[in-house]
């Protein structure tokens, strides 16, 4: 049965990013998760004090190398990639995926962490970004850009919804992906709303969700991490990322109303009874969508 999620992506000693908060929401949805870490840090980088660094490539081959010898490689059914901060970990990984790939059918979800508005762009080397772009996403079936990472994959300013739709369909990168752009604000976005845009088969979907005035670090992750729990599960992707939508909602409002800048697992226990378990005929969570359609 391919039911396991393999993630590679940033681990921390304290905190809710990377494949903290990946590991907790997968395995509350009962998923089985291979977890492989690309850095090793004591606390997220935003923290005004952090240590750590990134794994040796050799530690890194050896553990993916040790993966391909599991039994337990051919039930994976997702595969996630997150945060890097070496280019040269990233071509081991990129290696690893397209033999995987070659080996057993999965569906692979790159979520290119690479910088945001509010840290001020790029976070990362733009040799890590580039790799992202000419490698990483080539490999993808699904990817979850923040507004800020999309543009810089397309070199322009995103403003309305048929700009991206366009951009998108003729973009020789991701004419053929599906993209689910998070955070995103359009012209005509809703003042307090924020937005997710799903763009797949030269069809846009826009998921509106109430905008909460709170910085928390870690929801890019969990967005990413619980998407693919929903999919894994069953759902549609437009029910899976209306469900996420609103779950990262209720956890960043009582976050604010608790004076918390990050996550815990109370705050994450506390609202996964209200996710849908499995695909049993029952609807999840709905958003408010809009749809569009690229004319032929």
């Amino acid at each position: 049965m391919k039911d396991k999620v393999l993630s590679i992506q940033s681990r921390v000693a304290y905190g809710y990013v990377g494949s903290n908060i990946a590991d907790l929401i997968l395995q509350l949805q009962g998923i089985d998760i291979i977890s492989v870490p690309t850095v090793l840090l004591s606390t997220h980088a935003e923290n005004k004090h952090f240590m750590g660094e990134s794994l040796s490539p050799t530690l890194f081959s050896k553990l993916l190398e040790g993966i391909d010898l599991l039994e337990a490689k051919n039930d994976i059914n997702y595969m996630i990639t997150g945060y890097f901060a070496e280019k040269k970990l990233m071509k081991i990984a990129y290696h690893f995926i397209k033999r995987l790939k070659a080996q057993t059918p999965f569906t692979y979800i790159c979520d290119p962490v690479m910088g945001d508005y509010r840290a001020g762009g790029l976070y990362v080397k733009e040799e890590v970004a580039d790799f992202y772009i000419q490698h990483l996403i080539e490999l993808s079936d699904i990817i979850t850009p923040n507004q800020f990472e999309l543009e810089y994959i397309l070199k322009e300013k995103i403003e309305t919804e048929q700009q991206l739709l366009k951009l998108i369909i003729h973009s020789d990168l991701l004419a053929h992906k599906t993209v689910v752009v998070t955070s995103i604000k359009l012209n005509d976005t809703e003042e307090g709303v924020i937005e997710t845009i799903i763009i797949a088969n030269k069809k846009l979907v826009r998921i509106a969700a109430k905008k909460i005035d709170a910085e928390i670090v870690g929801t890019g992750d969990l967005f990413t991490a619980l998407t693919t729990a929903q999919l894994d599960k069953g759902r549609t992707l437009e029910e899976a990322v209306s469900a996420t939508a609103l779950f990262i909602e209720k956890v960043v409002k009582y976050l604010k109303e608790n004076n918390l800048r990050e996550m815990t697992t109370e705050s994450i226990i506390k609202f996964s009874a209200s996710l849908p378990p499995c695909i049993n005929g029952n609807e999840p969570n709905k958003r408010p969508t809009s749809s569009t359609q690229a004319n032929s």
